[in-house]
C-alpha cells in the first residue's frame, strides 16, 4: 500500500488506546491507516520527520469566540496551536463564523451558538415570546447549533430570560447563559438566580469560574453555594476555565463600558465604572488589551495599550486578572459522591483572546493526579 502521508519519529500520545511511545503514523484518505515503530519511509507520498513532536487527538475546546465581533478570526490559528481542532464558538455572529472560516479556519470544526444582542438583533430587553420564538428558529435554520444569553454583558429582564429559556427547551435549541438579568450581575446571586429562571429545564451555565469572584463574599465561600446548587439540578450543564484573565469588551458609550462585566471589574480593581476609569486601568496594567500582532492576538497594556485602545474608539476585547486560582483548581478537580466531576467540562472561553491554556494547565492537573 502507498500511503499518502507518513509521520515518522513522533511520541505518538492516544489515551483511548493506552498508547504512548515513540511512533511512525501512516495517513490514506484523511484517516490513520497504521501506527508502528517503523515504516518503510517508500511506502509514502510525502514523508516528514516529527522528531521531538507529539502526535496526539485533536481537542475539543466547548467554548471558544472567534468572529469579528469578539476574539476576531485569528483565534483559529491560535486555537490549531494548541491543538484545538473542534470547538463551540459561543456569540456568534454565524454568518461572521461561515465567512472567516472558509478563509482562515481550514480544517477546524466550528459550531456557533447566536448571542441575543438587545438594540442589534432583539428589539429591546424584554421581547415578546413571538420575536425569541422567531429569532430561534431563523438562528437554527441558517446553522447555528443553539443560542446564547449574554446576561452579565448585556442583560435581559428575568421574565425575558426564562421565555428563551423554555422557547429553546421546546424547540430542541441548545441554550447557553453567561448569568446576569436586569436584576442580577455576573456573580453568585445571578447564579442563583439563573438557577431559578431554568426550573427544570436543560441550561449550559458558561464558565461558572467567573461567579465565584468575591463580589458577594469570600469566593470560596461562593464556590461551595455554587456546587451545592449544581448537584441538586441534573438538567444544568456547566463549564469553566483555567486562565487567571477573564475577557470583555472595552468598548464605550457615554463616558461608560457597554458591559456590565468591564464594570464590575474595574470596581474589583478599585477603578471607576467610566471610560477614564478603564483608561488608567489599561495604563496601570489592571486592564489588558488584545491586539492582533503577527497574525495572533496578543495582550498589551501600559501607555501603548491604552493607546490602541484609544485608536480603535475603544471597540476591542480587555482582559482583567479577577479569576482567583483556588477557584479555578476546585472547579477543574471537584467531584461529588459518587466520582463525578462537579463541573461538567473545562473550556477556555479563548480562540482569539489570548488564554488558550487548557492542554498546558489542564495537563499539568492530570500530572498531579488531580
Amino acid at each position: 500500500m502507498i500511503y499518502d502521508l507518513l509521520l515518522k519519529g513522533a511520541r505518538v500520545v492516544d489515551p483511548h488506546n493506552n498508547m504512548d511511545k515513540i511512533s511512525d503514523l501512516a495517513i490514506k484518505s484523511g484517516r490513520i491507516a497504521q501506527v508502528k515503530s517503523e515504516i518503510n519511509p517508500a511506502q509514502a507520498s510525502k514523508v516528514f520527520d516529527l522528531s521531538g513532536k507529539i502526535i496526539m487527538p485533536g481537542i475539543i475546546d466547548p467554548h471558544v469566540h472567534l468572529s469579528s465581533w469578539i476574539g476576531g478570526s485569528a483565534g483559529y490559528r491560535m486555537m490549531a496551536k494548541v491543538g484545538v481542532i473542534t470547538a463551540v464558538d459561543f456569540a456568534g455572529p454565524l454568518e461572521d463564523i461561515i465567512n472567516s472560516i472558509n478563509v482562515e479556519g481550514v480544517g477546524l470544526n466550528v459550531a456557533v451558538l447566536e448571542a441575543f444582542r438587545p438594540g442589534i438583533n432583539l428589539s429591546s430587553n424584554n421581547p415578546s415570546s413571538e420575536e425569541i420564538e422567531k429569532f430561534i428558529q431563523q438562528v437554527l435554520k441558517n446553522g447555528a447549533i443553539g443560542i446564547k444569553i449574554l446576561g452579565g454583558h448585556y442583560p435581559l429582564t428575568p421574565e425575558a430570560t426564562a421565555k428563551i429559556i423554555e422557547i429553546a427547551n421546546n424547540g430542541r435549541a441548545y441554550i447557553a447563559f453567561h448569568v446576569g438579568t436586569t436584576n442580577s450581575k455576573s456573580d453568585l446571586n445571578g447564579f442563583k438566580e439563573a438557577i431559578a429562571l431554568a426550573g427544570d429545564k436543560a441550561l449550559h451555565i458558561a464558565h461558572i469560574n467567573s461567579y465565584c469572584r468575591g463580589l458577594i463574599g469570600n469566593p470560596l465561600d461562593e464556590l461551595k453555594e455554587v456546587f451545592s446548587l449544581l448537584e441538586e439540578k441534573d438538567k444544568i450543564v456547566s463549564a469553566s476555565y483555567l486562565s487567571p484573565i477573564n475577557g470583555t469588551s472595552g468598548k464605550c458609550t457615554g463616558n461608560k463600558p457597554e458591559s456590565n462585566v468591564t464594570n464590575n471589574c474595574l470596581r474589583m480593581g478599585q477603578y471607576p465604572p467610566t471610560e477614564e476609569g478603564l483608561h488608567q486601568a489599561i495604563k496601570d496594567g489592571f486592564a489588558r488589551v488584545s491586539v492582533n500582532v503577527d497574525k495572533e492576538n496578543i495582550l498589551l497594556t501600559g501607555i501603548k495599550g491604552a493607546q490602541y485602545w484609544r485608536e480603535a474608539n475603544t471597540d476591542l476585547t480587555v482582559s482583567f486578572p479577577v479569576n482567583f486560582p483556588q477557584v479555578q483548581f476546585l472547579c477543574a478537580t471537584s467531584k461529588d459522591q459518587y466520582g463525578k466531576f462537579l463541573v461538567d467540562a473545562l473550556c477556555t472561553d479563548g480562540g482569539g483572546i489570548p488564554r488558550n491554556v487548557t492542554v498546558e494547565k489542564g495537563l499539568l492537573l492530570v500530572k498531579l493526579g488531580a
